[in-house]
């Protein structure tokens, strides 16, 4: 074999190890990446869940990873905007799962996920590198209208007016009958007065006929 021929052997199989090491050292070297969500992203519930999962490629680092639930489309903006946070609490590593709890009560509308986890190589991954994950809320929780205070009627204003009222007060007569004669009963008086009148007269004829005797 020529000198030529031998140094375009050489090339060729030196070529061939780098490119094989080469396609077994990208997969290693790359990040992890987000394969799926529940609720899926795009889908629509009725009531929103306790709490919101995404599943990635491989387990994640314990430390680092956040997560913030927003009524909008854009998450991201959400978040630079100060919107309300709908996660309840911090989000936790569950290996290759990101758990995000929920508040109770969701209304209705689209909300997303605005999101940052370690991968196990190290570097950190966000809502940025992936497809923003949403879903519906088509009922939510209905709210719960106060009970209306029943206001009182303008009969039952009266009727609590007229229970209020005091006695009536007792006649100017009545009061000096009964301290004049307390306990004595209006025939006992009238029939002393009629007794004293009839006295009275058989007085007089008495006092007639002696005087004419």
């Amino acid at each position: 074999m020529s000198a030529s021929s031998r140094f375009r052997s050489v090339f060729v199989g030196a070529a061939v190890v780098l490119f094989a090491t080469l396609g077994f050292a990208s997969p290693a070297a790359a990040h992890d990446a987000l394969s799926g969500s529940d609720p899926a992203t795009g889908t629509s519930v009725e009531v929103a869940p306790a709490q919101i999962t995404l599943t990635f490629t491989a387990d994640l680092m314990p430390d680092g990873a956040e997560a913030q639930v927003f009524a909008s489309t854009d998450p991201v903006a959400a978040s630079q905007a100060g919107e309300q946070d709908w996660a309840a609490g911090d989000a936790i590593v569950d290996g290759m799962s990101l758990i995000i709890p929920l508040q109770e009560g969701l209304p209705v509308g689209t909300y997303s996920v605005n999101w940052r986890v370690v991968s196990s190589d190290g570097h950190a991954i966000s809502t940025s590198s992936a497809e923003i994950i949403s879903f519906t809320v088509t009922q939510g929780v209905p709210a719960v209208d106060p009970v209306p205070t029943a206001e009182p009627t303008p009969e039952a204003t009266t009727a609590l007016a007229a229970t209020a009222t005091p006695d009536a007060t007792p006649s100017p007569e009545a009061t000096t009958g009964a301290d004049e004669l307390p306990g004595v009963s209006p025939i006992v008086i009238w029939a002393l007065v009629i007794g004293g009148v009839i006295l009275v007269a058989l007085l007089a004829v008495i006092v007639r006929f002696a005087r004419r005797s």
